[in-house]
């Protein structure tokens, strides 16, 4: 399932982090980063995590699916970083209280989101009391991050089925068969699974004998997303710093957290950055996007974009989903340290970066997109690392696929020119997903069956 052309990893700290595109011809003029919310604790799941496991799983001092103290501290030193980091690109004062068109974060409802919103802004612009933007009631999902299930737009099942089993060779026997291994790994560490899981006429299996399905809505169900949950919570007990013996059950390292959690990512590619699904889900945020980047580049405020026109630096604060899609409906691939490819781990975030070319050069007054992603080891996650020119975070520049020829005429590297990219981004956004939506969605529950 993983694209075949994946980009090697590039690291740079805060002090050397622009010095190619401040010397070059182009200067940085705007930045819109989609985040997702820092380390929490495991939400409710369908079916219930103790029908997964043999053993008890841990405790949490926050309830269920909430941001911990830890990932509060977390975002809040990613936000220091992306403050120092951009205040070397001459895109935000260096010291001091923001500026009037400095920042802009526009949050989801939920409390993980607020609260790493809150906590990224604080780290950022400490004792400036910098507020988040949200909707008014936080009851009711944003139809930004979640537009099927706001009444902006529906998935058609059969369509999503056809979409994701044309991904994977008709049924689910060839994935099954390439991750035997990690299966086989996982189940050794889970000790799965309860009978309610079984096949009807079946009063025990292991993981990879659970039935693998998709829903007449277009889910996974099965042992994928369970599996995909599973080595989930165990990356978020690594980064909660839970002690070893908490972590799996102390049943693995850092570098067995890394094999297993190709099977998160396999669920995540499949149901999230599979195109039509993608585009269903994450159209709205990815219009959003070009909205920003038109605004600023036209000094206008742009049909339905959040921030006003002349913000410097754009937040959107939500889930690994919404960054999934995005990632699928541009074909954008990424690796970062201590991940699997296109991983989307807490605190994780996917950068736009606008830049124009300077005066007097030959792409001068000429505007360009780098796409790049940014995330804090495995490491740091645990070790709540503080973030500099000397310990940065990972961070991968994206190759925009179909803008490498363009980019090379214009000799900006990997820079995509504004008219291709504006042109590509358009064309991957579903207009029917655009919208404010009107439903108020039922209680999401996280479905690993």
């Amino acid at each position: 399932m993983r694209r075949l052309a994946l980009l090697s990893l590039a690291l740079f700290g805060a002090v050397s982090l622009y010095a190619q595109s401040a010397a070059g011809d182009l200067q940085l003029q705007q930045v819109v980063i989609v985040s997702r919310h820092g380390v929490r604790s495991p939400t409710d799941t369908r079916p219930p995590l103790a029908q997964v496991a043999a053993d008890p799983w841990p405790s949490w001092p926050v309830g269920p699916g909430e941001l911990t103290p830890r990932g509060q501290q977390l975002a809040t030193i990613m936000g220091g970083y992306y403050r120092d980091a951009f205040a070397q690109a001459g895109l935000l004062t260096a010291s001091g209280c923001p500026r009037a068109n400095d920042i802009y974060l526009w949050s989801d409802v939920e409390q993980r989101t607020r609260l790493s919103a809150q906590a990224m802004l604080d780290g950022m612009y400490p004792g400036c009391g910098v507020k988040l933007h949200m909707k008014p009631d936080p009851e009711k999902d944003d139809p930004i991050f979640h537009p099927t299930t706001t009444g902006v737009c529906k998935v058609d099942g059969p369509t999503a089925r056809n979409a994701i089993f044309g991904r994977i060779g008709g049924d689910f026997a060839a994935v099954m068969k390439a991750h035997a291994e990690q299966f086989a790994k996982l189940q050794a560490v889970l000790k799965c699974c309860a009978p309610t899981l079984c096949a009807a006429n079946s009063s025990s299996c292991t993981l990879q004998q659970v039935p693998a399905t998709i829903t007449p809505e277009g889910r996974l169900r099965g042992p994928i997303p369970i599996a995909s949950s599973t080595t989930e919570i165990f990356l978020l007990e690594y980064g909660n710093d839970l002690p070893a013996d908490q972590v799996a059950w102390g049943r693995i390292d850092e570098p067995t957290l890394l094999y297993l959690s190709e099977l998160h990512d396999l669920h995540v590619d499949i149901a999230e950055r599979t195109q039509y699904p993608a585009q269903r889900a994450g159209s709205n945020l990815l219009d959003q996007v070009l909205n920003t980047l038109r605004g600023k580049i036209s000094g206008k405020a742009a049909p339905r974009a959040k921030a006003p026109a002349n913000t410097n630096a754009v937040l959107y604060l939500g889930h690994d989903t919404n960054i999934a899609n995005l990632g699928g409906m541009l074909n954008a691939d990424w690796m970062v340290e201590g991940y699997q490819a296109n991983a989307t781990p807490p605190g994780g975030a996917l950068a736009f970066e606008l830049f124009r070319g300077k005066p007097k050069t030959a792409n001068a007054g000429k505007h360009f997109v780098r796409l790049f992603y940014y995330a804090q080891s495995p490491g740091q996650l645990r070790e709540a690392v503080r973030l500099d020119a000397s310990h940065p975070p990972s961070r991968a520049e994206i190759a925009i696929p179909g803008c490498a020829v363009p980019a090379a005429k214009a000799g900006t590297g990997m820079a995509c020119p504004w008219p291709v990219f504006e042109r590509l981004a358009a064309a991957a956004i579903d207009r029917e997903c655009v919208g404010n939506g009107s439903a108020a969605p039922p209680k999401r529950i996280e479905s690993m069956r």
